[in-house]
């Protein structure tokens, strides 16, 4: 798959800098031109096109001779040119035989700007919308401060276009005023303190999503089934153009590739925080793609966390839930940094006038991490634990040696609750470098503690530096209008008539709902399980309902492929059993199986969201090699001819089949296995023979299967204990933690 993306990256490089129509003299992308700042002690992109029969040459002012460039068949052509250290100004000659000469041409530090309306905020405001200090800052703008910059022109494209409207502009209060504030503050702050030339590229759209700015080819290979590709033209599609997948990746990031700059700048998120879970995907993608497209694997990506706004609902925890997944990506995209804004919101007004000091957060991260300067720390505070004992709760924060702040004074900001899970106004207070006491007199019990997470809770903890903590929380309760992971299971229980001495199944079932109890499983898929075991889980797990039948009548007799599910959490809509055989609408034997082999089907809706999905659980035979092939064969043609609407699917079973086993084929093509696509998952055999097997000689032949999910968080073998039982049953009990997809836009 990754040579494929990598594929359909280049052919939309080539895209970007194709010509679509021949051309009689040398012409260059809007990017390219008088007033530019181009990456210092790089080798920058210079592109055009001419007639494909010319050659072209390109000199610069800073070095001796020309440089080279034959057109392809469509007379596209692309140098890579070296600078030296910071300087200027320069010029470069471009010529076909007709020269065009590029002036005023500065070497320095380029940085790339985008994102949505706070990006897009001019440094003169929106109306009614002022920036504070603007008008002294806009006046101050001197030409022959070193500053340049270039801001695209709204375009939303169904396909890649040749080029941007925009051009460089020098930093004359006129240009400084239209230009977005914090991309201009940043540059700024960078040009005072490295005291060398920075050029911004802004290309920004108000209300626009992330998923607007990347590229086709990552959302059909990382999002397939998200989203509707309902490019313009097309009857389906958002309200906003903007909101398009694509669109603004076709019209506003494509035509500069592929420029060369130092790093990237990204403030960018209400338009997405209805979609948490999947926006931490999403912004690791954006950036993955950005760094490949503009060659540049190692630029630092700098974005800024959403300032807290009433948002309709100022008691919602909408906000909260967006900043957490904004924190996250800052342990899924290297080289990247966040400012915090939680002290910088309106109530009133979604554009904070603040911007001077979002830029000097985003500076700061910029010069500290890239340009070597030493002396504060640029970065949050971040929550760490929490432990809640003597009716407080107690949270560390992982800050620097100077320690949190304000000492002395009471920290706005927090909630706490108790197992009603109803959260309270609470006070905090500083106990030492990196500890906090929070307490609350309505909460004599807290489980849980949670600060500034409301859509309107500024809070005021702040590093010594002046930086300020971002919203977090100690619980992981669901989110607002995102719904929770679902934790699938699949567990051989080995059948309650084995006789197994020690391990027989009177001896160890305690084991079984104490697991099922401490796992909490949404819906799980048992295998071997006679009815007496079913009935033992219903009593001591009675919010689990199941669905299943006995094997050898179709009934009660013989073992079961029972599907469990929670009740509060799930509701059964259909369901229903079919053999692994030949005749597989009654009860019969398979191919060359020595048991009789079924498999349990349910059709499910997640109540908290409304969110239906298929639940298939099997069990291959242990001897029969045609039946465990031609059985599992069978499944796949069920799931695909039961699931016609597309709607997500678990497979879940013991196939008694080694991971690398040909049978396993058809399914791995349908469906994606959770073990080998979990974002945190492990090595752990699931088959111990109640001890016979050590882990070092265990084999995985329990599975999960989904498909429709579009990521699985966790994976994991259950080897623990339970109930003072050392093994549960012969087979390990085996989980995953699949996300629900985003409903399309």
């Amino acid at each position: 798959m990754k040579h494929i993306l990598r594929k359909a990256l280049l052919s939309v490089l080539a895209a970007c800098i194709c010509s679509f129509t021949l051309t009689a003299k040398v012409t260059l992308p809007s990017v390219i031109g008088d007033n530019m700042v181009l990456q210092q002690q790089s080798e920058v992109a210079i592109w055009g096109w001419t007639d494909s029969s010319k050659k072209v040459s390109v000199q610069t002012s800073w070095s001796k001779g020309k440089q080279w460039a034959e057109p392809d068949s469509e007379g596209k052509w692309l140098l890579r040119i070296k600078t030296p250290a910071a300087g200027g100004p320069y010029e470069i000659t471009i010529s076909d035989g007709e020269k065009i000469k590029l002036k005023n041409i500065m070497l320095g530090e380029v940085w790339f700007c985008s994102g949505q309306s706070n990006m897009e905020m001019p440094m003169r405001g929106f109306r009614n919308q002022p920036v504070e200090g603007a008008g002294e800052i806009i006046m101050s703008a001197k030409s022959s401060t070193p500053i340049r910059m270039i801001t695209t022109k709204h375009t939303a494209a169904p396909e890649p276009v040749r080029d941007i409207e925009g051009r460089w502009a020098e930093n004359t209060p006129e240009a400084v005023a239209s230009t977005s504030a914090v991309a201009y503050l940043f540059a700024l702050r960078l040009q005072q303190k490295l005291d060398v030339p920075v050029g911004i590229i802004v290309s920004e759209w108000g209300a626009s999503t992330i998923e607007a700015w990347m590229d086709k080819a990552t959302l059909d290979d990382k999002f397939a089934g998200e989203f509707d590709n309902c490019f313009l033209g097309e009857s389906k599609q958002p309200k906003l153009k903007q909101q398009v997948p694509a669109a603004l990746f076709n019209g506003q990031v494509c035509p500069l590739v592929p420029y060369t700059f130092k790093g990237m700048l990204w403030y960018q998120g209400e338009s997405n925080q209805d979609r948490p879970n999947q926006y931490v995907r999403l912004q690791k993608e954006y950036v993955a793609m950005m760094r490949e497209l503009f060659r540049n694997p190692e630029a630092p990506f700098y974005y800024v966390q959403i300032a807290p706004y009433n948002y309709s609902n100022p008691d919602g925890f909408t906000y909260g839930y967006f900043c957490e997944s904004q924190q996250k990506s800052l342990d899924v995209i290297p080289h990247s940094g966040m400012a915090t804004t939680i002290d910088l919101g309106e109530y009133g007004s979604i554009h904070p006038g603040k911007k001077k000091e979002v830029a000097l957060r985003l500076a700061n991260l910029a010069l500290v991490n890239d340009y070597g300067f030493k002396g504060i720390t640029p970065t949050s505070p971040a929550y760490e634990s929490a432990k809640f004992e003597n009716g407080s709760a107690t949270i560390n924060m992982k800050v620097d040696g100077q320690g949190l702040a304000p000492w002395g004074q009471n920290i706005a900001g927090f909630e706490l609750a108790g197992s009603d899970r109803v959260f309270h106004p609470a006070t905090g207070r500083i106990k030492d470098n990196k500890t906090l006491v929070v307490t609350s007199p309505e909460v004599p019990e807290p489980v849980a503690v949670r600060y500034g997470f409301r859509n309107w809770k500024p809070g005021n903890l702040y590093n010594a530096w002046n930086v300020p903590a971002g919203p977090f929380r100690s619980d992981d309760w669901d989110s607002e209008g995102t719904p929770a992971p679902l934790r699938v299971m699949s567990f051989n229980i080995r059948y309650s008539s084995a006789k197994d001495g020690e391990n027989a199944w009177d001896i160890r079932k305690e084991a079984t709902p104490a697991m099922i109890r401490e796992i909490k499983p949404a819906v799980f898929g048992l295998q071997e399980a006679m009815e007496d075991q079913v009935q033992y889980i219903l009593e001591q797990c009675p919010e689990y309902k199941y669905v299943g039948v006995g094997r050898d009548d179709g009934e009660k007799k013989g073992e079961q492929m029972s599907v469990f599910y929670d009740s509060t959490r799930i509701e059964l809509l259909k369901w229903g059993t079919y053999w692994l055989s030949e005749t597989p609408d009654v009860p019969s034997y398979g191919w060359d199986a020595a048991c009789r082999r079924t498999a349990t089907w349910t059709l499910l809706r997640h109540k908290d969201s409304g969110r239906q999905f298929y639940f298939v659980n099997t069990h291959l035979d242990h001897k029969g090699a045609t039946a465990r092939k031609e059985g599992l064969a069978l499944v796949y043609k069920r799931i695909q001819e039961m699931n016609r609407e597309g709607l997500p699917m678990v497979l879940t079973g013991d196939f008694n089949v080694f991971p690398d086993d040909e049978c396993l084929s058809d399914v791995s093509s349908l469906m994606k296995n959770a073990r080998n696509n979990a974002q945190e998952t492990d090595s752990l055999g699931s088959f111990s023979g109640f001890g016979e097997f050590t882990q070092d000689r265990l084999e995985m032949i329990d599975y999960i299967y989904y498909r429709g999910f579009p990521s699985c968080l966790h994976f994991k073998v259950v080897i623990d204990s339970y109930a003072g039982k050392e093994f549960i049953s012969d087979h390990y009990p085996i989980y995953a933690d699949l996300v629900f997809p985003e409903l399309k836009i």
